[in-house]
């Protein structure tokens, strides 16, 4: 009888397989694809912006990793940096995650050097699936001293009435040089009239006359240098708004009578001081 038990469970494993033990996850049967209808997801990199920090002594600066198109799924990509001591404190596991739907994700790096580069590199991970690395894929930017930069909604007119006194204020233009300290200068056919203070503020300067009806306007040249003599320039028109004014005293005044018909009329004239 148990021999011819066991010579049943032969025939049956012989037929039905032997069972395993192991099972595929979905994703081994049905690998994930991103926008399989659009093609592979590119990403790309690049450095936008940086910042400086006086009381940590840390300059970061910051990449954006873009996806093209947006993923229909999260999609993580390793990111790795070196030069100048930096670092990844946002991603200390080396790794960066663009959301499903979204288009890119910002990655800071910090460095503590004055001098040199950092790079950032991206690479996929093992078994990564419909995503390719598009171009570039790695970023340099250089962490020495950066010149000034006067920002894009500089603005490149002001105005002012005439007749405004010393000191009055006309504008401010300043620029920008993280971590560095920035003098300015004015030029221009309105040196005469305006000075410009180590804020980029814009006053009247003494002895400065502003009158609308002998000069409408000015052009100027405002300079920002940082202490590596490095600098940066905007052009900017200031312009002087006429005011009403009453008309000038009388000096004098002389009354004669018309010589023609000396008991009907008078000349009368008047001289402005």
């Amino acid at each position: 009888m148990l021999a011819l038990f066991i010579v049943l469970l032969l025939a049956f494993a012989q037929f039905y397989g032997t069972p395993t033990a192991s099972l595929q996850s979905v994703e081994e049967l049905h690998p994930l694809q991103y926008n399989s209808v659009d093609g592979a997801l590119e990403l790309t990199v690049a450095f936008n912006s940086a910042s400086y920090s006086e009381a940590e002594g840390t300059r970061t600066v910051y990449a954006t990793v873009t996806a093209a198109p947006s993923p229909d799924r999260e999609v993580t990509v390793n990111v790795s940096v070196a030069g100048s001591g930096a670092t990844l404190p946002d991603h200390p596991n080396g790794s960066v995650t663009i959301g499903c739907g979204e288009t890119s994700a910002q990655v800071a790096v910090q460095f503590q050097d004055d001098s040199g580069s950092v790079t950032l590199v991206l690479s996929l991970p093992p078994g990564t699936r419909g995503v390719s690395l598009g171009s570039p894929s790695s970023a340099v930017v250089s962490v020495g001293n950066p010149p000034p930069v006067f920002p894009p909604n500089t603005p490149t007119e002001l105005a002012l009435p005439e007749n405004s006194g010393v000191g009055e204020a006309v504008g401010v233009v300043a620029a920008s040089d993280p971590g560095d300290t920035l003098s300015y200068r004015l030029s221009g056919d309105g040196s005469d009239e305006f000075e410009v203070d180590d804020t980029g503020r814009i006053t009247v300067k003494s002895g400065g006359v502003l009158d609308h009806e002998s000069q409408a306007s000015y052009a100027v040249t405002v300079t920002a240098t940082d202490s590596a003599d490095q600098s940066a320039a905007v052009n900017l028109t200031i312009r002087i708004t006429d005011v009403d004014e009453p008309p000038p005293p009388v000096a004098s005044m002389s009354i004669k009578r018309n010589a023609d018909n000396p008991t009907s009329a008078l000349d009368v004239s008047w001289r402005r001081s």
